[in-house]
């Protein structure tokens, strides 16, 4: 490699750069400027060398003014990632491009151009700048023959925050024959939130759009708005509307309602047999995407009726109620994880859950329990029969009973020993995962609860040793019992994999002094990757570790020389911090 292709390269400062320079006459001897290759590069027929040459001219912002023009000629590229970086790059030069940029959305005859400049605009920083300047363009772009222009003219005053255009977005809701115009306008409307309450009327005729995706927006904008007034449309639309996004946002809002939407639990409850779910959605070809309003594509309409009535809480306990006597027992199950969600607003429905802990059906047990857990203390009356469900014959009945006695009656002293048992019990590993996952809630603070987690982590099955690290993770930072149990089990001779477990999350333990002093005696242990661990945990160590610098030193003569070279890089941090 020559000295002068070095000193090119160092010139370039990327790889790309130099590629491009060198094919397109940037790297001649005593051209040091990249400026006019990359220029020349932008009208390449390859679309990698175009897109490149626009994102190092992004780089060279604002030093890249002489290529505005060519930018600008750029933004009506093809292909989407070029002119994408064209607009990026252009936005990035700044103000010193903006009479070119205003002057091209006013003049140029193509409407791409037109459009990409006017998202270039939105990207400017403005700071300093009279905003007269830009925003009587983008006014009169609205009204642009083309209608990608007059939708991204409003995206655009949209990002200017510019309110005194809502007038003229009214409008163009109301009357323009392009549907992503109307949608834009909804768009930015719902933006300006309060400002745009003047617009309401005109969002109420657009929840009729013949367009969904008008409808969908539209609706989300009368939720912005906390436009609660239209409750009855929304929940004509949740009832009949054919396009399930229109349905679905109609369900978002009025959960964003709360209790102002009582009105709508009727139909709320029957959308939770709406056909479109998370599995309709799945399934569709093409993949719905998130849409403009941002509600997550994912979502059906079940779901988000779902989320709405527990949103709406006590209001809609006693037709839930209602709903848990039918005898399909899925209605059933998704009844009563809505009460459970609900939490301490759910609580007049105790005794009903109550009695589903009689139920015949294992998974309704289990659901009630959870659920009694989730209402917490208002569900006291529930104490005796979550207690006898401890010796319930499922074992996922007995867990969850448990943990929700915990959760009702903090005091509790049958659920701690209720899932110690359960961990130990070798006949079903499903349950006995949950039982680690719920001692962390459960035994927070006792030692009988963080020795039983430490003992399942030798654990035969891998989900039930992860559960009880993932428990013992949380519990050490704060629970000196768990730390001890740790160190425990750390000297105790007998699985390797056990004591390196108990060496990581000892050096989780807020008290500096527990976790370097554990640290220092698994420098000690006989075993090579127990030192190594050590030393290693040491170096990354974020607390106080001085009291290590004897045990590492004696660590340099290490017999393995992994040991030997981490305790060295553990010893030289510790020496920087000093």
């Amino acid at each position: 490699m020559t000295l002068r292709y070095l000193k090119l390269l160092r010139q370039a400062q990327s790889i790309t750069l130099l590629v491009l320079c060198s094919a397109f006459g940037g790297t001649t001897r005593g051209q040091t400027d990249p400026i006019p290759a990359l220029i020349k590069a932008l009208q390449s027929e390859d679309r990698k060398v175009r897109f490149n040459a626009a994102v190092e001219l992004n780089k060279r912002s604002p030093a890249a003014e002489e290529a505005i023009r060519a930018l600008i000629r750029a933004t009506k590229d093809d292909e989407r990632v070029v002119s994408n970086a064209a607009i990026a790059a252009l936005a990035a030069i700044g103000s010193p491009a903006l009479p070119s940029l205003i002057r091209a959305l006013a003049d140029d005859e193509d409407p791409r151009v037109r459009t990409g400049v006017a998202a270039a605009i939105a990207g400017v920083d403005r700071s300093g700048l009279d905003a007269k300047l830009i925003v009587p363009p983008l006014l009169k772009a609205v009204n642009d023959p083309d209608p990608r222009v007059r939708t991204q003219a409003i995206c655009t005053l949209g990002t200017l925050q510019e309110t005194a255009c809502i007038t003229l977005l009214i409008q163009k809701l109301k009357t323009d024959s392009n549907a992503d115009v109307r949608r834009a306008a909804a768009v930015v409307l719902g933006d300006f939130g309060s400002a745009s309450k003047g617009a309401i009327p005109a969002l109420v005729q657009a929840v009729n759009d013949p367009d969904p995706r008008v409808r969908t927006q539209a609706i989300c904008t009368l939720g912005i708005l906390q436009e609660t007034a239209c409750t009855t449309l929304l929940i004509q639309k949740l009832k009949t509307d054919n396009d399930a996004d229109v349905r679905r946002a109609a369900a978002v809002v009025l959960g964003g309602f709360g209790s102002a939407s009582k009105d709508a639990i009727p139909a709320l409850i029957q959308a939770l047999d709406d056909p479109d779910d998370f599995s309709a959605r799945q399934n569709r070809v093409p993949r719905p995407r998130p849409t403009m309003s941002g509600l997550l594509a994912s979502r059906g309409v079940q779901e988000t009726a779902f989320e709405a009535l527990i949103s709406i809480g006590s209001a809609a306990v006693p037709a839930l109620l209602e709903l848990i006597k039918d005898p399909d027992r899925r209605r059933q199950g998704r009844t009563i994880r809505i009460l459970g969600y609900m939490g301490s607003e759910a609580k007049a429905a105790t005794p009903v859950l109550v009695e589903k802990l009689d139920d015949e059906d294992q998974k309704l047990r289990s659901d009630a329990a959870w659920s009694l857990g989730q209402i917490g203390p208002q569900a006291s009356k529930a104490v005796p029969a979550l207690t006898r469900a401890l010796t319930d014959s499922s074992g996922e009945v007995r867990v969850t009973a448990a943990t929700a006695l915990k959760e009702v009656e903090p005091g509790n002293r049958d659920a701690l020993p209720a899932l110690i048992k359960e961990l130990r019990d070798k006949t079903s590993d499903a349950h006995r995962k949950h039982a680690a996952s719920a001692l962390v809630t459960v035994g927070r603070s006792q030692e009988a609860a963080a020795a039983a987690l430490v003992e399942a982590l030798a654990d035969a099955d891998e989900d039930v040793a992860s559960a009880a690290l993932g428990s013992l993770r949380e519990m050490v930072p704060c629970a000196e019992q768990a730390a001890y149990a740790l160190f425990r089990a750390m000297r105790k001779p007998g699985s390797a994999d056990l004591q390196a477990k108990a060496v990581q999350v000892l050096t989780q333990v807020q008290d500096d002094k527990i976790a370097v002093t554990a640290l220092i005696e698994a420098l000690q242990n006989n075993r090579q990757e127990i030192r190594h661990l050590a030393a290693h945990m040491l170096a990354a160590y974020g607390g106080e570790t001085k009291a290590a610098l004897p045990a590492l030193t004696k660590a340099l003569t290490d017999t393995s020389l992994e040991v030997r070279e981490t305790a060295a890089k553990a010893l030289e941090k510790i020496r920087r911090m000093e």
